[in-house]
């Protein structure tokens, strides 16, 4: 069998992510010999009066693997030219940009080893895109949690809680005119003040979503950075709407005042709720989820831990219709709904993991959390991962229609879960959050052209001719992993190859020259791991 019908037999078979470049570095393998190189090292040199000198350095003998530096008198970078020029030099195997090696985003907290649910939601893999804290803008990113209490003095959360920057503490005076005094990292909803009540249960469940992360204790939250605000003692259905009220106005104080004053509040979440109740039948608490979502917010809640079906047997606050609101339900390590949990094709959107997930105990200790209330914010913390993406046409979007977007993140939640058969036909969705997922679907805020999108099944989307024999080659993939570009004519030869990381946030392209070879048809394939795709194009010869 002939190498072009090996091709065509693979054919058929068919967040700012690249590495950053080491400037006028590349690495390249070529067995020419000495003559050859001191010409090819002439030929680069003579590309702009600019290069001072190029040098040959040999980083692997037994592999002819060298290292080809230019030094410039600007510090203008000419390593893509010179890939150019190289890749079609019949005595060079292959000729990359040299990159920098970073650390990788995981955590170095010493019990990450024991969440496995981190993994499962693909948590790991959107750290290397945001760890969350803060957006395009700069703004601090607020995580709103209602429970009973929390531990708030807990040696991993100090640098994440909430700090309103605008009230002075212990003066007796509400200084940033919003009913409560003192209100220093959220609010106690007896005492109507900033004394937060100490419980297990809300320490739990702020622990998953925000846990000071990276520092060499405990555990890593969903968010690395983001902030925690707390509303405890929210334990029946009058505190419940005070505690939206309260986020409610921080929300619109910081709207209104350009984050001069508030807190820029992007979800919340209720890990109660009341079980065989009908969101139709308590109008005051629903409704008050259309409000947060005008100004930006999406709310998250845990439904029961019975299995029933919540559609027809009622849960508060899951069967409360808004479309800012968000219902979870519980499923384990192994993709399977817990028994104990609700279920509902209306009113249940998703599931995340709940059942023997690490967090937070009271008193600095460390402990496994269950049941849906563990299960509701992991997706709240992902709100906030998406809320902090590094993209200035989403953040614009944001800032400029905070209910809109509100609704496109909300929906972006839904539209990245990996669909599991537990959950067919139980759930809205029909699937388990991907927080990676999630973030690529919102790619499309970060594309230049936003009606194409840069992020799905792996394939070459098109080939533009741009000049002198030069074309950009435009792909998209389905996440992060490394992809493999190589360009083949219609005889099989290979012409060029290149490994790059794909962005989730901002359009995979790369360039060609093709002014060294024929007009005709040639072949670009894009493979990852064991699947190949392939495109067909056009050169004109010049």
């Amino acid at each position: 069998m002939n190498r072009f019908s090996i091709l065509i037999i693979c054919l058929l078979v068919s967040f700012s992510g690249f590495a950053q470049k080491v400037s006028n570095e590349i690495i390249l393998r070529t067995s020419s010999n000495t003559s050859t190189k001191t010409e090819m090292l002439r030929s680069i040199k003579s590309m702009d009066s600019d290069i001072n000198y190029v040098e040959l350095k040999p980083l692997c003998k037994s592999l002819d693997i060298y290292l080809l530096i230019i030094e410039t008198t600007s510090g203008s970078d000419f390593s893509k030219k010179a890939i150019n020029i190289l890749q079609f030099n019949k005595d060079v195997d292959y000729a990359y940009a040299n990159s920098m090696t970073h650390r990788r985003a995981t955590p170095n907290d010493p019990r990450v080893p024991n969440q496995w649910n981190l993994g499962l939601v693909r948590a790991i893999e959107a750290w290397d895109v945001t760890t969350g804290g803060e957006d395009f803008n700069g703004n601090e990113i607020v995580i709103a949690v209602m429970d009973d209490g929390f531990d708030i003095d807990h040696e991993d959360i100090q640098s994440n809680l909430w700090m309103n920057n605008n009230e002075i503490i212990g003066d007796g005076i509400d200084n940033d005119f919003n009913g409560y005094i003192d209100d220093k990292h959220g609010i106690d909803l007896d005492s109507e003040d900033g004394n937060i009540d100490l419980e297990s249960h809300g320490t739990s469940v702020m622990g998953i979503i925000g846990a000071d992360s990276n520092n060499e204790i405990g555990i890593s939250g969903i968010n690395w950075n983001s902030k925690v605000m707390v509303l405890s003692s929210v334990t029946n259905e009058a505190k419940v709407i005070a505690g939206y009220d309260y986020i409610y106005q921080m929300r619109n104080m910081y709207n209104l005042s350009s984050g001069i004053t508030g807190a820029y509040v992007v979800a919340t979440n209720y890990s109660l709720g009341i079980d065989d109740e009908f969101g139709d039948d308590h109008p005051a608490w629903c409704n008050l989820y259309d409000l947060l979502g005008d100004v930006g917010i999406v709310s998250v809640g845990a439904t029961t831990n019975s299995n029933s079906n919540v559609d027809e047997q009622g849960d508060l606050p899951t069967t409360c219709s808004s479309p800012y609101f968000i219902g979870v339900t519980n499923t384990d390590k192994d993709d399977l709904k817990v028994t104990n949990a609700g279920f509902g094709q209306e009113h249940i959107d998703l599931s995340a993991p709940g059942r023997n997930t690490e967090t937070f105990k009271p008193d600095s200790q460390y402990g496994t959390f269950g049941g849906t209330s563990a299960s509701a914010p992991h997706v709240t913390g992902a709100l906030g991962l998406l809320y902090s993406i590094k993209c200035e046409n989403l953040a614009e979007f944001i800032k400029e229609r905070p209910g809109e977007a509100a609704l496109r993140i909300r929906q972006s939640i839904l539209n990245g879960t990996d669909a599991l058969p537990s959950l067919n036909g139980v759930t809205a969705s029909g699937g388990r959050l991907n927080i990676l997922k999630s973030m690529s679907d919102l790619s499309e805020f970060c594309s230049n052209d936003p009606t194409i999108p840069i992020s799905g099944d792996l394939q070459v989307d098109f080939v533009r001719e741009d000049k002198n024999g030069t074309y950009t080659i435009f792909y998209k993939s389905p996440d992060t992993r490394e992809v493999t570009l190589t360009i083949y004519d219609m005889i099989g030869r290979k012409l060029y190859t290149t490994k790059s990381i794909p962005s989730v946030f901002s359009r995979s392209n790369e360039r060609i020259n093709l002014d060294r070879y024929q007009a005709g048809v040639y072949i670009a394939t894009l493979t990852l791991e064991d699947e190949v795709v392939s495109y067909m194009f056009r050169h004109i010869s010049q």
